[in-house]
C-alpha cells in the first residue's frame, strides 16, 4: 500500500507543479494506468504471442486461451467464443507487475437468422517487468459475455470487469459484476398453444478476485464490497456496447428489474 501511495503522491506533485491544478483530475483517473494500445496479441497458426511495447515477442501457452474442453462444448455453437481480437488492455498490480486483459468476441451477420447470437471470453495474465516472463491471472472464467434470442425471447449475460485494490494492501485486483437479461414464465398466463414470458434484467452484487501470489484469486469475502479509493471500469475490447446493452435497447421499456 505504501508502495502505491509514494508512487501517487510523487506522480500528483510532478502533474501539479508542471501543469497546474487542472491535472488533478487527470491524475485520479490514472491511478491503474490503464492502457490499450501499447500492449497486442498476435496469433499465426498456432501460435500466440503478447507482442511488448518495444515489439518483442512472449510466447503464451495455447491452453490458456484455448482451452480443450471449451473448444470441444463451442462446436455446437451458434459462433465461435474464442475470436481474440488483437487489442489487449493492461493495467499495473505493482512496480514490476502488469495486469493484460484479452477478450473475445463473435456474433452472427445482421440479417443472419433469428438467434441474433454473440459470445465471447475473457482471460486474464500477468506479465512481469523484471523477468520479461508471462503467467496465469485468471484463465478459467469461461464464457464471459452472450446474446441468443430463443422462443421469442432474449437471453444475454455480461461480467463488467473493474480494477481496484479491496483490501488495501497496494495490489491491484479485479472485480466483476455480472449482468443478465433473461425471460419468466408467467404461470398465470400458461396456455396449451402459447407461453406468456415477462422479460427481465438483473444486476448482481459485485464480486472481486484477489491479488495474492502472484495470482488472482476468487474471494467470498469483499462480496458486493466497493474499495474504499476508487475503482475503474475496463473498457470494451472488439465490442461498441455490451450484450446487456444491446438487448436492453431492443426491448427498450419493457425490462423488469430483477432483485
Amino acid at each position: 500500500m505504501m508502495m502505491r501511495s509514494s508512487t501517487f503522491l510523487f506522480t500528483f506533485v510532478v502533474s501539479i507543479l508542471l501543469l497546474g491544478t487542472d491535472a488533478l483530475g487527470q491524475v485520479v483517473t490514472d491511478l491503474y494506468q490503464i492502457e490499450t494500445s501499447q500492449y497486442k496479441f498476435s496469433e499465426s497458426d498456432e501460435n500466440l504471442f503478447l507482442i511488448l511495447p518495444d515489439d518483442k515477442r512472449i510466447s503464451i501457452p495455447r491452453e490458456w486461451l484455448y482451452p480443450p474442453k471449451d473448444l470441444e462444448e463451442d462446436e455446437d455453437s451458434y459462433v465461435s467464443s474464442f475470436k481474440y481480437s488483437e487489442q489487449v488492455t493492461t493495467f499495473i498490480i505493482d512496480r514490476e507487475l502488469v495486469g493484460i486483459h484479452f477478450s473475445s468476441w463473435d456474433d452472427m451477420p445482421a440479417g443472419v437468422g433469428s438467434a441474433m447470437a454473440g459470445a465471447g471470453r475473457d482471460i486474464f495474465l500477468i506479465y512481469n517487468t523484471k523477468t520479461q516472463r508471462i503467467h496465469q491471472g485468471i484463465v478459467d472464467l469461461g464464457i464471459t459475455k452472450n446474446r441468443v434470442r430463443s422462443l421469442g425471447c432474449f437471453f444475454a449475460t455480461f461480467h463488467d470487469f473493474v480494477v481496484g485494490d479491496v483490501n488495501n494492501d497496494g495490489l491491484t485486483d479485479i472485480g466483476v459484476v455480472l449482468e443478465e437479461i433473461g425471460c419468466k414464465e408467467d404461470l398465470k398466463e400458461r396456455q396449451q398453444t402459447s407461453l406468456k414470458v415477462e422479460p427481465y434484467y438483473k444486476k448482481h452484487p459485485i464480486q472481486w478476485y484477489v491479488f495474492k501470489k502472484n495470482t488472482w484469486e476468487k474471494s467470498t469475502q469483499y462480496r458486493g464490497v466497493r474499495p474504499e479509493k476508487n475503482m475503474r471500469n475496463l473498457p470494451l475490447i472488439g465490442l461498441i456496447k455490451s450484450p446487456t446493452d444491446f438487448i436492453r435497447e431492443v426491448y427498450r421499456n419493457k425490462l423488469k428489474t430483477k432483485k
